[in-house]
């Protein structure tokens, strides 16, 4: 049951940008409850807003962003020929995480070949699952 003054705190939460988890917290409610009482209230809180607002900067980078050396020794992995299981295992990431990986490097692959005139960033390699 929501108190008449619990609404409109929950009203006031979502339009100063918090998320579900943020105003569960601070109502002392479920998140289930509070998603299921913005829904019928028709209240616009969305799971971006999910307390990015109060995060340094530094716990706002995208995750799939790896560390230079990381991804140093990834190419390097690839250079000596190691199939993606291989590497996961001398990595210790999971299959996923490499393809996701992977894919992203096809991409700025592409984009070095248009700005640089056809050289590329990594050895020429089949990408697919082994």
């Amino acid at each position: 049951m929501w108190t008449p003054d619990e609404e409109e705190k929950l009203s006031k939460l979502v339009k100063a940008g918090h998320g579900f988890n943020d105003i569960s917290r601070i109502l002392g409610k479920s998140r289930g409850a509070v998603g299921n009482k913005a829904y019928r209230d028709n209240l616009p809180v969305t799971r971006v807003q999910a307390g990015r607002q109060d995060l340094p900067p530094s716990r706002l980078k995208a995750k799939h962003e790896w560390p230079v050396e990381k991804e140093t020794e990834l190419k390097r992995l690839i250079s000596l020929g190691r199939t993606n299981r291989e590497i996961c295992k001398l990595m210790n990431i999971t299959f996923s995480a490499l393809t996701n990986k992977i894919s992203r490097m096809d991409e700025q692959i592409k984009k070095d070949r248009e700005e640089n005139g056809g050289t590329i960033s990594l050895p020429t390699r089949d990408w697919r699952p082994t």
